[in-house]
């Protein structure tokens, strides 16, 4: 007979959730009109942590507002990383938050992008409700397309021979890529052995390595493309109802933690 005994987490250092504001510092992302990338970002996430906090579940932010100078960047490897953060407080679940451009501002719409062979029930139910109570629309984006604003990309032969040329140059080992390895680093370096992680420490210290790169535990992680600054009516959507996204993200959370 086996007996369990499940007690309340009293770590602190331990969170349920783990969300990215995409870019930040001297990497502003995108930039239309004088609209940054992170400006949003940043205001999503802190939005967001409020609601789902609310909901009981514990966040941990990448960064936090104003500890990025316009001259510094977030590492994204390393002790506190950005891809790293997520194994330090063992956290179930990634968000990396972003804004997306394209230069036909007739394209629009919400894009969830995912790892590879994964169930994608999460993230068709996530989608559903971030359209459902914002008015907002599914990508009208055709490539990597899974489902109604859901996408998975992996590395294309183009992306992966332009990488083996990238590190012939600098003289560096090329890392081991297929067309099955993710391609967002945020998806691939965040879930270990099961996205395919692979920048590790094989050419330190000429590269900062992921120190999880080998590991067999890791979060669920998902980039959300919330909206199209090159867009007009993506951009007026998100200003007007910003807090609407956020509901339906902290929404679908709440049904998956069983919050009461």
């Amino acid at each position: 007979t086996l007996m369990i005994t499940v007690s309340e987490n009293k770590d602190k250092d331990v969170y349920d959730v783990v969300i990215d504001p995409g870019h930040g510092g001297m990497d502003s992302g995108a930039n239309k009109n004088g609209n940054k990338e992170s400006d949003y970002t940043m205001k999503i996430a802190m939005n967001l942590k409020e609601k789902m906090e609310a909901n009981g579940i514990s966040v941990k932010l990448t960064r936090v507002d104003g500890q990025l100078t316009t001259n510094e960047v977030l590492e994204d490897y390393g002790e506190h990383g950005r891809a790293v953060i997520n194994h330090e407080v063992h956290a179930k679940y990634l968000f990396s938050i972003h804004m997306n451009s394209n230069a036909w501002a007739s394209v629009h719409g919400l894009e969830v992008y995912t790892a590879d062979n994964i169930n994608y029930d999460f993230a068709n139910n996530l989608v559903k409700n971030i359209v459902d109570m914002t008015g907002t629309s599914y990508s009208t984006n055709k490539i990597n397309k899974v489902s109604d604003g859901v996408y998975t990309r992996t590395f294309k032969e183009s992306d992966i021979q332009n990488s083996l040329e990238e590190y012939e140059k600098k003289n560096m080992k090329a890392y081991d890529i297929t067309t099955k390895s993710n391609y967002f680093y945020m998806i691939r370096e965040t879930g270990g052995i099961m996205t395919g992680a692979y920048v590790d420490d094989r050419n330190a210290p000429k590269i900062l390595g992921n120190p999880y790169y080998n590991s067999n535990v890791g979060s669920e992680a998902y980039l959300l493309e919330l909206a199209y600054l090159t867009n007009a009516n993506d951009l007026d959507n998100m200003n007007n109802n910003m807090d609407k996204y956020t509901e339906a993200i902290a929404m679908t959370f709440k049904s998956v933690f069983d919050c009461k």
